[in-house]
């Protein structure tokens, strides 16, 4: 070694001094890189999971929108079960309308035609020879009024009446 203005001890502490700082910045460089592994190691963790997190969001939107699809796919059918079903209804309606139409004409005729027999009967017990004033052409008209039910049930209860009083008059004899 060369020679010095220090002694010779100090020569060698200098040069372990030398040696252990070069040894320290070596240990210190190997931590660095641990720490800049580390940091990389982590980062490229949390990239890995960042990217998870974005594929198993994707993923759960595309089971979503599927389970959506496929909701509104059991919606659809069931609307069109729905709309034949009301359809088949507003057929079946119509049709028991249409034969409520029927029957309730053939009641008003019928309920005209005892009306008719109960008039005769009247005028023929009071000895009136005159015809009675409903002819079939009158009850033709009636028939294509439009009558309630409720005024169909007045009548009947007319009639029925007008019965129980022609009953009392041919027991008395009038």
């Amino acid at each position: 070694m060369e020679e010095s203005n220090i002694d010779a001890p100090d020569d060698f502490v200098v040069v372990a001094d030398k040696d252990s700082a070069e040894k320290e910045t070596l240990k210190r460089l190997q931590t660095l890189v641990e720490l800049i592994t580390q940091a990389l190691v982590e980062s490229a963790s949390k990239g890995s999971s960042a990217l998870s997190l974005v594929t198993s969001t994707e993923e759960v939107r595309s089971k979503y929108v599927r389970n959506l699809c496929s909701k509104l796919v059991d919606a659809s059918a069931e609307i069109s079960k729905l709309q034949e079903e009301v359809e088949s209804l507003k057929t079946s309606l119509e049709r028991k309308e249409s034969e409520a139409a029927e029957d309730l004409k053939a009641l008003i005729s019928a309920t005209q035609n005892i009306q008719s027999v109960i008039e005769k009967l009247e005028l023929s017990s009071r000895g009136d020879s005159l015809n009675p004033p409903n002819t079939p052409e009158t009850f033709q008209d009636a028939v294509a009024e439009p009558t309630s039910m409720r005024s169909l049930c007045a009548d009947l209860v007319s009639i029925c009446d007008r019965l129980s009083h022609l009953s009392i008059q041919f027991r008395s004899g009038k």
